[in-house]
């Protein structure tokens, strides 16, 4: 990968200016949904840790145009500046330095043609006799890029620095940048118009919770300032905040009113078009959050329709092209969940030779990267769903070539490396836990060793602690299952402490509370296994609480009613071990009601009719000594329900191995009561059952099958 620029300066000194030159110069005459106009290296300690240091800035020199020294005279007096220069001199042309003055002095001597050393304090002696004339510098002693990118005198410099790294007139540039500028301005002008009204929404609905209503306060306030982002702020910044879904809902939809109406009063105008289009992809995805997959595909759709009409109108302008392949990719990634596979792949097709075209252009294009990899990851999870194998392997292995690739080639961009992590996490779907568990392991270490680097880079970025906790329990979950109980212990323990400091720094964000009840879950039951009976139920009660709180506060969300669920199981699970007959008792009735209560209201819910299964053969097997006859009776509605739900979605290989596990103890409690005849009918039933279950299926289940067949021979 090249690069405009290598930035060269004092760690000591510049840091804080260096960062902030780097953040303006990308950005300059940037439009506001382009990551950056220009590559630029910086080494701001985003360096990976390779054995060599200096080999990576070497590269970096080598691959770069240009070279920006930040003369300073600490820069001077550097001996890592003094080694990049000598290697730019003997490797690239002199001509290409650009000076920088940021503090100290730079004299020239016009008789000797060179720098007046005695008076110069700002160049390193690495320069003397290298330049035959003037080289010309531009001083930003007296401008500070912290107090405004804007700001007349700063712009000017910019433009002057930029129109060498992109060979563009500097004044052709300023009026870009200006442009867009002034494009932002006039979209944020119809969002604060929306923010306002619905802050007075906001007030009103949250006049009786302060907590909420603070924070909705503070991100409008949010969003109006950073008015560049417009719409796609407003949904990242309340995603996962209590009580927020309708805020989220009302800011984007209202917005998207207002902007429609003002396209009809100025038909043609080009910034009003991208604001419509922008809306209607953002409603496309705030849809999609809360499952509304009609509207989300309506919402692409117009989206995508817009952006079609756009390139057609300019099809020598490149950025409509981007909207486009974004488009078709929301609507694969619908389809995909609507289960219209079909229409699912096309959509992504036409999103990859979108991108391809931008590609064969501009070969280096980081947006047009960045979206195949997203098409490569939904496109193989769609395939995978559908059990399309090869598909699914086709576009993992392309992604997680190009994401390594782009890792490698940009080892000071942390979010290259993130995504690498997200693609490997994909390759652990090669390793069935059943079958390779150390491959498995192997691949789950790669993935948390890269996001635990991150997130010692970059604490304070959330995604990546998030997916470090992720990591932690994925890894927990293939050493409980190859039984290394203290290993995975060890490893749920590291997921809580990612989410405990989480949760501290955003204390009403739900996801992180059900992340920590599911982790405090899983910790217990390694408590279980090793028999420390006191801090499995400490743990198991602290699960217990934390998912009861959120059923309460939002008793429709059912992914917080199946964690409860499990929760009730865990605890009547081992109040059955530890012989409290009543609570045992009491939490599988609470959990089995809560079950059929869910189904009620979503039939095919496959996580639902598992846990019923499941927990009424638990329940089942806990009441054959207790009371011999409601265990049978519960063993018959276990059987019926499984019976009725295999047969609409026979591909449940989960559900069989349940049914297999229900007619064994019917078969059992049979052969006790002395009917032997049905008990050999009900033992021809378990064997066909389980014979009827895929080979990979019973490799997978082989331990519970084994443990079926010995009861057999009873």
């Amino acid at each position: 990968m090249s690069y405009q620029a290598f930035i060269s300066y004092s760690h000591q000194e510049s840091a804080s200016c260096a960062r902030k030159l780097h953040q303006a110069l990308v950005r300059f005459a940037t439009p506001w949904y382009r990551r950056r106009r220009m590559r630029l290296f910086l080494d701001d300690a985003n360096l990976p840790a390779t054995p060599s240091l200096w080999r990576s800035i070497e590269q970096a020199l080598s691959a770069s145009q240009y070279f920006i020294f930040l003369a300073s005279p600490a820069a001077a007096a550097s001996i890592w500046c003094n080694q990049e220069i000598s290697f730019w001199l003997e490797h690239k042309p002199k001509e290409n330095i650009i000076l920088v003055l940021i503090s100290g002095t730079i004299k020239w001597d016009r008789e000797a043609n060179d720098f007046k050393w005695a008076e110069t304090t700002a160049i390193p002696e690495v320069l003397k006799n290298v330049f035959t004339d003037e080289p010309y510098h531009i001083d930003l002693r007296k401008l500070d890029p912290a107090v405004s990118t804007k700001e007349t005198a700063f712009n000017q410099k910019l433009a002057e620095i930029a129109s060498v790294l992109l060979d563009t007139p500097k004044d052709d540039l300023i009026g870009e940048d200006l442009r867009f500028h002034q494009r932002a301005l006039r979209l944020a002008v119809a969002v604060i118009l929306v923010l306002l009204i619905a802050s007075i929404l906001a007030l009103w609905q949250w006049r009786q919770a302060t907590i909420q209503r603070d924070l909705a306060r503070q991100r409008l306030s949010q969003a109006i300032d950073i008015s560049e982002k417009m719409l796609f702020d407003i949904d990242e910044k309340l995603t996962g905040v209590a009580g927020a879904g309708d805020l989220r809902r009302t800011l984007t939809y209202d917005a998207l009113s207002l902007l429609i109406e003002l396209r009809k009063e100025a038909a043609g105008h080009e910034d009003l078009q991208w604001a419509q289009m922008t809306a209607y992809y953002q409603k496309g995805n705030l849809a999609m959050r809360y499952g509304d997959l009609d509207e989300a595909e309506e919402a692409f759709l117009k989206s995508q329709q817009i952006a079609e009409m756009m390139v057609k109108n300019r099809p020598e302008y490149i950025e409509p092209y981007h909207s486009w392949a974004l488009s078709y990719h929301a609507l694969g990634k619908v389809r995909a969940q609507q289960h219209r596979f079909a229409e699912a792949y096309d959509a992504f097709d036409r999103a990859k030779q979108l991108v391809d075209f931008i590609l064969e252009d501009t070969k280096d294009d980081e947006d047009a990267l960045l979206l195949s990899l997203n098409i490569f990851q939904d496109w193989g999870d769609a395939a995978y769903e559908n059990r399309e194998f090869s598909l699914a392997h086709k576009n993992y292995i392309a992604g997680i070539e190009l994401s390594e690739r782009l890792a490698e080639e940009n080892p000071e961009d942390a979010e290259y490396w993130y995504l690498y992590a997200l693609m490997l996490d994909r390759k652990a779907r090669y390793f069935p836990i059943h079958e390779n568990p150390m491959a498995l392991l192997d691949v789950r270490e790669q993935t948390a060793d890269i996001l635990r680097r991150l997130v010692k880079e970059f604490p304070g970025v959330t995604k990546y602690r998030l997916n470090l906790s992720v990591a932690y329990e994925k890894l927990g979950d293939v050493a409980f299952e190859v039984k290394n109980l203290e290993g995975a212990g060890s490893y749920y323990s590291h997921a809580v402490l990612n989410l405990q400091a989480l949760y501290t720094a955003e204390p009403i964000n739900n996801l992180y509370k059900k992340m920590l009840a599911v982790n405090y879950g899983k910790r217990g039951q390694c408590f279980v296994q090793l028999g420390d009976f006191d801090n499995a139920m400490d743990l198991f009660e602290q699960e217990y609480a934390w998912l009861q709180a959120l059923v309460s506060v939002d008793p429709e969300n059912r992914d917080y009613e199946i964690f409860f669920i499990l929760a009730h199981q865990h605890l009547a699970d081992l109040n059955a071990k530890t012989g409290n007959i009543d609570d045992c008792k009491k939490y599988y009735q609470k959990a089995i009601k809560r079950a059929r209560s869910l189904l009620k209201k979503d039939r095919q819910n496959k996580q639902a009719n598992l846990l019923l299964a499941a927990m009424r053969v638990d329940y089942a097997n806990f009441l054959v000594d207790v009371n011999s006859k409601a265990s049978h009776d519960l063993i018959l509605r276990t059987t019926d329900h499984l019976e009725a739900w295999l047969q609409e979605y026979p591909q449940q290989e989960e559900g069989w191995l349940y049914l297999a596990q229900s007619r064994t103890n019917e078969y059992l409690i049979t052969i006790l009561s002395g009917d032997t005849q049905t008990a050999e009918i009900i033992r021809d039933q378990v064997l066909k059952t389980i014979a009827g279950m895929s080979k990979d299926s019973r490799k997978k289940y082989a331990i519970e099958i084994d443990t079926l067949m010995k009861k057999l021979q009873f």
